[in-house]
């Protein structure tokens, strides 16, 4: 020992005088070998097997946990000197062994009592449900490579490792090592016999730490970008490790990450661990930090959709827009600014779409979206067609109105108020169930459900749907739908020997039965007689298309005119964007023209001139007088209200049509300007009216002072023509005089908002509806 503390006064003064180091280093590794010689029996694993072995376990149970009263005991002494803990120098527990001969391994209690006379339970009840068929091995030990929760029947199935999540020396710690490890071992039920054929304990000592151990240390943490393109980057990087026997180890550090690895995003601690020629290790940790700094790359493409023509909507998601974006360390998501568009967002919009990756790194793209609403309406008229549906849920307890049954043969009938079948799938909802089950064993089972009778008379199209079940019974109950023609039941769906949960048909086109008198009628028939399941319907569907009414009557008035809105004619309008009305065809309203001229003189001037619309009536175009031989241009201006205290101001009018090149007919001799003015005038409206030459120099209009009395100067049952005056080119020059147009005013009745009619129209008349 005196040499011993000599070495350790050496140490502490920290000579590094190098032929004395390796002196001393021969010295203590001579001096360690000596002690670790005389020790060498305790630093390996020892094992020590229980005495008496093999013995029997009595078949007669004791009952409780631990064992009492006569268990098969067997002991283990262990000659070792120390006690169970972590330090070095110390003692751990490695392993129990037991290998066990049993008939019913569920019954095994194991105890453990310590040579300081602790008892630790070691196992209780936990073997399988039957005995072993031949020995069985059970190892415990805390950090099992396997485990098993309980012992199976049967070898080698039944051998495995029992992991005790520290149970033996965390428990046991401090326990002496030195003296007897007993094992009790006992049925704690009785009546099954078996056989300890061997126990063993095993135990290791703590290694015994020799000489001083090295220093080791790490380099600061390092933080890097990644390389472009990759999702990662290169870190090189040194330590250094000192021993006091042997001086720079740094060439022996080992490094879970040696220097010049390539590192992922993110965090990674790097461990490093040296040990020294005496066996001691040290360890050090720092951390390498890459960091994505690397924009994903958004690419959009641009779409079309189409809105619903339900709803009017239309939903997109990210990756609808998508044109393969992408990222050198993934993508974590994707989303759009705009996502849902409705009737008002027809056409191109400009959507964003924002590309994050894993890092939180953003990029956007943009994408145009052209929206699209490409259904029609559909449009239903007074007096044209409809689609009609007839439907039955059967949701009440009992049978809906209009629906009756028939009981064919036996007892049972139809049921409500339930979904529930006598066994299979059930309908969610309450159905129609026929429970065959129900009725029990007896004579055969047959009954009828039957619907409304429908008037199809002129009906089309017409589809019948339904939700059906049927459990069959070895080939026993069958379900059929017929409906009847008006002379004759013709079956349309059957079901039989299958098993089927509540599903629906489909349409079924039953448009050559139609009649009158149509009806439809489910049949449950169980075939035998015998204890079958039964069938079930729900959710009656018929649609059909059918007119819808006898058209619109219409009244003239004592005038012998009367005036409808094209709205009136639509019964309902299926369209999900917004629509307009109009309307048309015979009946609808007629060209017409009205002469508003008087024989008069002439002169180089426009007139302006008023109408009032005593119906809806539509200015189509105008003929003219003009000067033999004029040719010119012909500007006609509008504007709503009276041409007074407007002649001299441009900005309250509108030029609604140009006719080029105009030449006249001669003077005293219309001349059309075969425009297509299509300007619409409501009823009781008053509108002003410009009509030019655009150039004098030729000629121009022919026109009248006229001798009528009052405002009124020509007037039909449409429109009334109202006293002008001239004006010069085009709300020039410095006199006006009172003149009256001297021509033919061409308009249409009917159209625009409303339909006109006369005592021309009497009778029917079909209408075309544009929606």
């Amino acid at each position: 020992m005196a040499l011993i503390t000599n070495l350790s006064t050496f140490n502490d003064i920290l000579t590094f005088n190098l032929n004395y180091q390796f002196m001393r280093k021969i010295t203590f590794l001579i001096l360690s070998a000596l002690i670790l010689s005389t020790f060498s029996w305790q630093v390996n694993a020892q094992t020590y097997p229980g005495s008496g072995t093999p013995t029997p376990i009595p078949a007669t149970g004791t009952g409780g946990f631990p064992c009492v009263g006569g268990p098969t005991v067997s002991t283990a002494n262990v000659p070792l000197t120390g006690v169970i803990g972590t330090a070095p120098g110390e003692y751990q527990i490695t392993s129990l062994a037991f290998n066990i001969l049993h008939t019913w391994a569920s019954d095994i209690d194991l105890t453990l009592l310590t040579p300081g006379g602790s008892t630790l339970d070691i196992t209780s009840d936990n073997g399988g449900s039957s005995g072993f068929d031949t020995a069985a091995t059970l190892i415990i030990r805390d950090d099992a490579p396997t485990a098993v929760n309980t012992w199976s029947s049967g070898a080698p199935s039944a051998n495995g490792y029992r992991a005790e999540a520290g149970l033996l020396n965390t428990l046991l710690a401090g326990q002496t090592v030195n003296g007897n490890w007993t094992i009790n071992i006992c049925d704690d039920t009785g009546g099954d016999p078996g056989t300890l054929n061997s126990y063993d304990i095993t135990f290791v000592m703590n290694p015994i730490t020799v000489g001083d151990p090295p220093v080791i240390v790490c380099p600061s943490d390092i933080t890097a970008n990644n390389v472009p393109g990759t999702c990662g980057a290169v870190a090189n990087y040194s330590a250094l490790a000192i021993d006091t026997e042997d001086g720079n180890i740094t060439g022996d550090i080992v490094s879970t990450h040696p220097s010049g690895s390539t590192f992922p995003v993110g965090v990674t601690t790097v461990t490093l661990s040296v040990t020294d020629s005496d066996g001691n290790t040290s360890t050090c940790d720092f951390t390498v930090t890459v960091i994505d700094n690397e924009l994903p790359v958004a690419v959009c493409q641009d779409i079309t959709v189409d809105l619903d023509p339900v709803t009017g909507m239309a939903t997109i998601t990210a990756a609808d827009v998508d044109n393969g974006s992408t990222d050198n360390c993934g993508i974590a998501s994707m989303s759009l600014d705009v996502s849902s568009f409705d009737c008002s967002m027809t056409g191109a919009n400009t959507v964003v779409m924002t590309v994050t990756d894993n890092s939180g790194n953003i990029s956007t793209c943009t994408s145009t979206v052209t929206v699209q609403d490409v259904t029609a309406p559909e449009v239903f008229c007074v007096g044209g067609f409809g689609i009609f549906t007839e439907s039955e849920d059967f949701e009440g307890a009992t049978i809906p109105t209009g629906w009756t049954t028939v009981i064919e043969s036996g007892s049972q009938d139809w049921t409500f108020g339930s979904g529930d079948m006598p066994t299979g799938g059930d309908f969610p909802t309450n159905a129609a169930i026929f429970d065959d089950d129900a009725a029990g064993s007896g004579p055969a089972n047959m009954a009828r459900l039957l619907s409304p009778v429908y008037d199809l008379t002129g009906g089309s199209n017409v589809q019948l749907s339904f939700d059906y079940a049927l459990q069959d019974f070895v080939g026993a109950g069958v379900l059929y739908a017929e409906v009847w023609d008006g002379s004759a039941w013709q079956q349309v769906f059957i079901i039989d020997d299958v098993d089927v949960s509540p599903v629906n048909t489909g349409d079924i086109d039953v448009s050559a039965y139609a009649n009158a008198a149509f009806q439809v009628r489910f049949t449950y028939d169980d075939e035998d007689g015998g204890w079958n399941w039964g069938a079930g319907v729900d959710n009656f569907l018929l649609s059909y298309e059918a007119a819808s009414g006898g058209g619109l009557d219409v009244f003239l008035d004592a005038n012998g005119m009367a005036s409808i809105d094209p709205n009136d004619l639509v019964t309902s309008v299926n369209e999900a964007c917004g629509y307009t009305i109009t309307a048309g065809g015979v009946g609808g309203g007629s060209s017409e023209t009205l002469n508003a001229g008087f024989a008069g003189g002439n002169g180089n001037f426009g007139n302006m001139f008023d109408v009032n619309a005593v119906t809806d009536v539509t200015l189509d175009s105008f003929d003219i007088n003009a000067d033999t031989g004029a040719t010119f241009d012909v500007e006609v201006y509008a504007k709503t209200g009276t041409w007074v205290g407007f002649e001299a101001d441009p900005s309250a009018w509108t030029l609604i049509g140009t006719a080029l090149a105009v030449v006249s007919n001669g003077d005293g001799v219309a001349t059309p300007l075969n425009l297509t003015l299509d300007y619409a005038m409501a009823a009781g409206e008053t509108h002003a009216f410009y009509v030019t030459p655009t150039d004098f120099s030729t000629g121009g209009l022919n026109y009248t002072n006229g001798t009528g009395t009052g405002n009124v100067w020509a007037s039909d049952a449409n429109i009334e023509f109202l006293e002008g005056g001239a004006r010069g080119y085009p709300f020039s020059g410095s006199t006006f005089q009172p003149r009256v147009f001297n021509g033919n005013i061409h308009y249409t009745t009917g159209g625009g908002s409303g339909l006109d009619f006369t005592c021309a129209d009497l009778g029917e008349n079909i209408i075309e509806v544009t929606v």
